[in-house]
C-alpha cells in the first residue's frame, strides 16, 4: 500500500468533495470506533512504520472515520492534530474514488450513482466512455461545486457569477488556455434550466471562450472533446442575443461545424445588421455545404454596404453584403475564390491560388473596387451554379 504522506500533496490539490447527504450511509461499529480511535492514536507513535500502517488503515474507514477524525483534531498531541487534519479530506477523496470506480465499472449504466449531476450530464454531454471519463473528472477537481449546481442551483449561481469573471481573467495570463474539465465544468452549470446568472456574467465566461478560440490549444480544447463541443453548442444556442456576434467568432476560429445550424440562425435573422450579418455569411462559407447554396443564393441581391478600405495609394475596395455572399457560395461549391477578381486577393495574394487570410473574420476584404467587377464576378457563378443544375 502506498505511503500516505508521500502522495499527500497530490491528493490534497485534486480533492473532491462530496457532501454527505449524497453519499451512501456510512457508520463504523462499537467494535470499529474502538479500531479506529486506537489507530489514532498510533499516529503519535515514535516509529515512523508504525504511523504509516495506521494513517493508511484509517484512510480505508473512509467517510466513516471522519467523526473521530474530527474529533482528534483536539488531541492534545500536535502530532496527532497534524496527521488527522491531514488525514480528513483523504478519507473523503477515498470514499469518492469507491464511487467513482463503481461508476465506471457500471458500462451500461443499469446502476444508479450518488454522483450529483450524471442524469442531466449524460443529456447534455453524452453518454460514451469518453464522457463518463469527463463526468468523474469534474467530481474529482470540484464535486462539491457539482452537488451544489444540482441540489442548489440559486446558491450555486453566486459562486458562477465569480467563476465566470475568473475564467475570463484567466484567460489574460500567457497561455493559460483552460483545461476541458475547466470548460466542461462551466458550461454543465451553465446550462442548469434553474441556475440563472446575470448578462455580465455570462459576457465573461463567453468572452474567455473568445480568448481562447484565438490560441491553438484553446481550439483543441474546445474542439476535440466531443462533450465539451456538444454542451459549447447548447450553450451558445441559449445563451442572451447581445452575444452572438462573440459566438460567430468563436464558431469561425475553431471551424466547429456542429455549430452550423446557430450561424444560419444569424444570417436569416432580421434583427442582425449587415455587418454582424456578413459575418455569419462568412462563417457558413467555412463551416456549411452544398445544401447552404440555396439558401445563400438570394443575398447575391443584397447590396447594403459592408465598408470600404483603402492600402496605400491603391484603389479602394467597397464591400457590399452580396460579395461576402458570393465569396461563401463560391467556397461552397468547391471553387477558388482567386479567379473571382476580389480586389485584395488580386493585390496581396501573389498569384498563390488560395486566399491566405482568415476571410470569415475579416469579410470586409472581400469587395471590389467597381461594380463592373462586381458585376462580372456574380454573372460567372451563376452561370457556373446554370451549368451544374443542368448536369442533375
Amino acid at each position: 500500500m502506498p505511503r500516505i504522506f508521500s502522495i499527500i500533496g497530490l491528493l490534497v490539490m485534486a480533492l473532491a468533495w462530496v457532501r454527505a447527504a449524497d453519499l451512501p450511509a456510512a457508520e463504523l461499529t462499537a467494535e470499529e470506533k474502538v479500531k479506529v480511535r486506537a489507530l489514532i492514536q498510533q499516529l503519535g507513535d515514535r516509529s515512523y512504520k508504525a504511523r504509516e500502517t495506521a494513517a493508511n488503515q484509517i484512510v480505508e474507514y473512509g467517510r466513516a472515520a471522519e467523526p473521530l477524525l474530527r474529533e482528534a483534531l483536539n488531541h492534545p498531541m500536535p502530532e496527532v492534530r497534524t496527521r488527522c487534519a491531514r488525514l480528513l479530506p483523504i478519507a473523503m477523496q477515498h470514499d469518492l474514488e469507491k464511487l467513482i470506480k463503481a461508476f465506471l465499472d457500471d458500462k451500461e449504466g443499469k446502476k444508479p450513482t450518488p454522483l450529483a449531476g450524471w442524469e442531466r450530464f449524460k443529456e447534455v454531454a453524452g453518454k460514451d466512455e469518453a464522457a463518463r471519463e469527463l463526468f468523474v473528472d469534474l467530481h474529482r477537481v470540484e464535486g462539491g461545486f457539482m452537488d451544489l449546481v444540482e441540489h442548489d442551483p440559486a446558491a450555486a449561481a453566486a459562486k458562477m457569477s465569480i467563476k465566470c469573471q475568473e475564467f475570463m481573467q484567466a484567460r489574460n495570463f500567457g497561455q493559460n488556455v483552460g483545461t476541458p474539465t475547466q470548460v466542461a465544468l462551466m458550461l454543465f452549470a451553465l446550462l442548469h434550466p434553474k441556475l440563472k446568472v446575470d448578462p455580465n456574467s455570462q459576457n465573461f465566461f463567453s468572452s474567455g471562450l473568445y480568448t481562447m478560440s484565438f490560441n491553438q490549444r484553446g481550439k483543441e480544447v474546445l474542439k476535440e472533446n466531443p462533450a465539451v463541443r456538444k454542451m459549447l453548442v447548447q450553450y451558445m444556442q441559449n445563451s442572451h442575443q447581445n452575444m452572438g456576434h462573440q459566438f460567430i467568432w468563436i464558431i469561425a476560429n475553431i471551424e466547429l461545424k456542429d455549430a452550423a445550424d446557430i450561424v444560419r440562425r444569424h444570417i436569416k435573422s432580421a434583427e442582425r445588421d449587415p455587418y454582424t450579418r456578413s459575418f455569419a455569411i462568412a462563417t457558413l462559407g467555412k463551416i456549411g455545404n452544398r445544401s447552404d447554396i440555396v439558401e445563400l443564393l438570394p443575398l447575391l441581391e443584397k447590396t447594403e454596404s459592408i465598408g470600404s478600405v483603402q492600402f496605400g495609394n491603391g484603389s479602394a475596395i467597397h464591400t457590399q453584403l452580396r460579395d461576402v455572399a458570393l465569396a461563401s457560395l463560391i467556397l461552397l461549391s468547391g471553387q477558388d475564390l482567386s479567379d473571382y477578381n476580389f480586389a485584395y486577393l488580386k493585390a496581396f495574394n501573389n498569384g498563390m491560388g488560395r486566399m491566405n487570410f482568415n476571410f470569415a473574420l475579416s469579410p470586409g476584404m472581400l469587395g471590389f473596387n467597381d461594380d463592373a467587377t462586381r458585376t462580372a464576378a456574380i454573372k460567372k457563378w451563376r452561370d457556373w451554379y446554370e451549368v451544374e443544375k443542368k448536369k442533375k
